[in-house]
């Protein structure tokens, strides 16, 4: 990445093991929404299996939302920004809606088929499904531990970095996480 007097500018990128604790604080946060409408349309969810798929289709449409909100505002989830990490552009920037889009790509691929999988008849396409999905989720993950960006699957998609606050700070010329911007 270029800064200004067309040096190149070194973010400090992103691993592996902040990346999970970013999701786990997300999980943290997504799953006790989730119960609760769960808990609300209870027995609408026990009596008609359309329901329950329209149910989690809803919920999965909720938190792309709020995956896309919070990473185009503030640069990433809550999660993310509980460890001082962003999602940022090749220019700095924050994600645009149809990168933070692109982004969730992978994860929405997996969360349809997975879906269907769990909904289909056979047994030997599940479990052929169920493997091809879980190659995509190593490959995924997998690709952090093999550049040196740590750049994920779905962060080739989305032309996207997740760098530390500090780094980001750096590049801006800036002293305190109140004054992250994007251009």
């Amino acid at each position: 990445m270029k800064n200004i007097d067309n040096q190149e500018f070194k973010f400090d990128y992103v691993g592996f093991g902040t990346r999970i604790g970013a999701t786990i604080i997300d999980i943290l946060i997504i799953v006790p929404i989730v119960l609760i409408i769960t808990l609300i349309f209870k027995d609408t969810i026990i009596q008609s299996r359309e329901f329950s798929i329209l149910l989690r289709i809803i919920i999965n449409i909720l938190i792309i939302i709020y995956k896309i909100f919070f990473t185009v505002t503030y640069g990433g989830t809550p999660g993310k920004l509980a460890t001082k990490i962003r999602i940022i552009s090749e220019r700095g920037n924050y994600l645009t809606v149809d990168r933070a889009f692109l982004r969730l790509l992978p994860n929405l691929f997996y969360t349809i088929i997975s879906a269907s999988v769990r909904h289909s008849m056979g047994n030997d396409i599940n479990l052929g499904l169920s493997f091809l999905l879980d190659l995509i989720l190593i490959l995924d993950v997998s690709l952090i531990a093999f550049n040196d960006k740590k750049k994920a699957l779905h962060d080739y998609l989305a032309s996207s970095y997740v760098v530390t606050n500090e780094s980001l700070l750096r590049k801006q010329g800036s002293k305190s996480v109140n004054d992250l911007y994007i251009d």
